[in-house]
């Protein structure tokens, strides 16, 4: 399904594309899938898939490719999102998703905002199910919280006491080896994984995405669950995995290139610094004007080489189409500071 929103500035129309994980688990279709993946992750038994809404939320988070999931149950609204590419941000993403689906959820049930009566909300809990490959660190589960992106915060702060807002993001981790108990109960998402390895591996012997995608459909096992509802729909799912996964090599590329060229900016920055800092201190004709020199102009020709770097990540990415949530994500920049660098290159 694609479909297009404003960006973050209203500014610029972009085209969204469903995920194979989307695919699967957010499908009316198959929504025992989704009923799945629900008890093994809550450890719980429920039957009657009928029960399960699956919500299609437009356009959550600005994503390039939508790989959210949320489902409803018993009144708990669970919200799913599929991740190979880690980001600590993902709190505030959910923050958004929550807002906009609790709003849906008043107009829905004719609540309002206004009402003197006290509104009956859906209790919210946060997954997120990642296998990436840059964190081996990360073990079975994470948390990530709100609170750890607040500016300023101390140490011995907590909720009630230095903010008074927290939300809390369950990482669970299904890399090969992890999570074997929520993978064995759900047997969709083990599945899913071995396609994802699968097309990995096939990456790391031909190079070719392409023709990675091909070898691991020619692999996939026939006894698999979601083999029929993936043959069925051979094309889309090629579509889907071939974007999904030259999106998260594009990420990883431009993440290290980021990286690369914040380093390269920084040596430039003092190479360039060290030449004015000397020529400045020539001139004041004192050691002390030597020393200040050198150092302002270290930090002049840093920021400036972050500067130029930062704008070279920012066309590239606008060029391949990502959207301003993921170019924030990368290059760790503002909102203000995107739109300023757009402007200086005739973009904005």
């Amino acid at each position: 399904m694609n479909y297009t929103e404003n960006s973050m500035e209203g500014k610029v129309k972009r085209t969204y594309k469903d995920s194979l994980f989307k695919f699967l688990f957010g499908n009316e279709d198959h929504k025992e899938w989704a009923l799945s993946l629900f008890n093994a992750i809550n450890g719980t038994d429920y039957q009657d898939a009928d029960e399960l809404e699956i919500v299609d939320s437009d356009n959550v988070f600005y994503l390039q490719i939508r790989e959210d999931v949320v489902i409803i149950y018993d009144r708990v609204i669970h919200f799913f999102e599929h991740q190979s590419t880690y980001t600590p941000n993902l709190p505030l993403r959910m923050l958004n998703y929550l807002a906009k689906e609790e709003t849906r959820h008043l107009t829905k049930t004719e609540q309002s905002y206004f009402s003197p009566r006290k509104a009956n909300l859906l209790r919210p809990k946060f997954y997120v199910i990642y296998n990436g490959e840059e964190r081996p660190d990360l073990g079975e589960t994470a948390e990530l919280r709100l609170s750890d992106l607040y500016d300023g915060k101390k140490e011995g702060d907590g909720l009630g006491h230095g903010y008074d807002l927290d939300l809390i993001v369950h990482v669970i981790n299904v890399n090969n080896g992890y999570n074997k108990g929520i993978q064995g109960a759900c047997r969709p998402l083990l599945e899913y994984c071995w396609m994802v390895d699968s097309i990995r591996k096939w990456i790391k012997r031909t190079g070719n995405l392409e023709k990675a995608v091909d070898e691991m459909l020619k692999e996939l096992p026939e006894e698999y669950e979601i083999y029929g509802a993936v043959m069925e729909n051979r094309v889309k799912v090629i579509k889907m995995m071939f974007d999904e996964m030259d999106n998260e090599m594009h990420l990883r590329f431009l993440m290290k290139e980021n990286e690369s060229g914040f380093q390269k900016a920084r040596e430039e920055g003092e190479r360039v610094g060290m030449e004015k800092g000397v020529a400045k201190g020539i001139e004041i004709g004192k050691e002390e004007g030597i020393e200040i020199g050198k150092e302002k102009g270290k930090e002049e020709g840093r920021v400036e080489g972050e500067k130029k770097n930062q704008r070279k990540i920012v066309q590239r990415m606008d060029e391949k189409g990502y959207s301003d949530e993921m170019i924030l994500d990368v290059t760790g920049i503002t909102a203000d500071e995107l739109e300023r660098i757009r402007k200086e290159s005739g973009n904005g």
